[in-house]
C-alpha cells in the first residue's frame, strides 16, 4: 500500500527506513506539507511529511520514505490493548478470532467487533453487520477515532 496525504492525517504511526543499521522503525507523522520548490533534490517537488523520531525530535521526509504498519493479532493486543474475546472453529464463523477494545461514542450497547480473517486482513462489524476490511494500523487509528471521538492509545513495542 502506497501512501498519500488525503489518506494520512497528523497522529498516524507509520514505518520509516532510516536506511542505516536502525533500519525501518515506527514513526508518528507530525505534519504534512505540499510539494514545492526545496533546495534538497531528494525533497524537491515532493509530498513532504514531518515524522517525530524518538518523541522529542522531528525531521522532514518525502512521503516516498514512509511505509504503512500491517495489522497483526500481536499489535492488536500488545500495542493497542484489545483483548482477545474468543476463538470460533471455522465451521462455526468465517472469522478465527474475535478482539474487543472500545466502544461507539453514539451508544455504548452498539458492540464492535475485530475479527481475523488470516494475514493481516481483520474484517470490522458494527452491531453484527460488516463495516469495513482493515489491513493497516494507521486505518485502525482512524476508525478508532472515528467512532470514539477519541485517540487510540497505542504503546510501541
Amino acid at each position: 500500500m502506497t501512501l498519500t496525504p488525503n489518506f494520512l492525517p497528523v497522529g498516524s504511526i507509520v514505518e520509516y527506513d532510516y536506511k542505516n543499521e536502525l533500519g525501518k522503525m515506527p514513526v508518528v507523522v507530525y505534519g504534512i506539507h505540499p510539494p514545492t520548490p526545496q533546495k534538497e533534490p531528494r525533497l524537491d517537488g515532493k509530498w513532504l511529511v514531518d515524522i517525530w523520531v524518538d518523541g522529542t525530535t522531528y525531521i522532514t521526509t518525502p512521503i516516498d520514505d514512509i511505509s504503512p504498519i500491517s495489522l497483526t493479532p500481536e499489535i492488536l493486543t500488545e500495542w493497542c490493548g484489545f483483548e482477545k474475546e474468543s476463538d470460533m472453529s471455522e465451521k462455526d464463523a468465517t472469522w478465527t478470532i474475535k478482539y474487543v477494545g472500545f466502544t461507539c461514542v453514539h451508544d455504548e450497547r452498539d458492540e464492535i467487533g475485530i475479527f481475523a480473517n488470516g494475514g493481516n486482513s481483520f474484517t470490522v462489524l458494527f452491531n453484527e453487520q460488516t463495516l469495513t476490511v482493515i489491513t493497516h494500523l494507521h486505518q485502525l487509528q482512524h476508525l478508532y477515532s472515528a467512532l470514539t471521538q477519541t485517540v487510540l492509545p497505542i504503546t510501541i513495542k
